[in-house]
């Protein structure tokens, strides 16, 4: 049997450091506005006064889309913020790829996400 050679091998591998990182267009500043424009703050949440920090885990993808998104570290008593972060990161769409040795690559991040009641939030019905 044929050695196959290194640049037919499928590297599937998800890198948690890439030579070069992947990118959200206009950088990781303009990936924090989008999150925080688009998070919308559940009602039961807001209710129960439920805040804190929540850590979104997703793979980008070779071709920069996103996939996999988890929460690894929830707020307790906040399940609709989780499921609010996880959706709100599945709208971040158009990453730049990671690069290893010059060719794209699986890259995992983690995306912070701060759940902060505000007066205006609480004024939302």
């Amino acid at each position: 049997m044929d050695a196959i050679p290194p640049s037919d091998i499928v590297d599937d591998e998800v890198y948690t450091m890439a030579e070069v990182m992947p990118q959200f267009p206009d950088g990781s500043q303009a990936m924090q506005d989008f999150v925080h424009q688009n998070f919308v703050y559940p009602q039961s949440c807001i209710e129960n006064s439920i805040q804190g920090k929540i850590f979104v885990d997703f793979i980008v993808e070779k071709d920069g889309k996103t996939t996999g998104h988890q929460v690894v570290k929830p707020i307790p008593g906040g399940r609709a913020l989780s499921e609010e972060a996880i959706r709100t990161c599945k709208l971040l769409e158009g990453f730049s790829p990671g690069l290893e040795n010059g060719h794209p690559v699986r890259v995992r991040m983690t995306v912070p996400i701060d759940c902060v009641l505000s007066n205006q939030r609480k004024k939302k019905k």
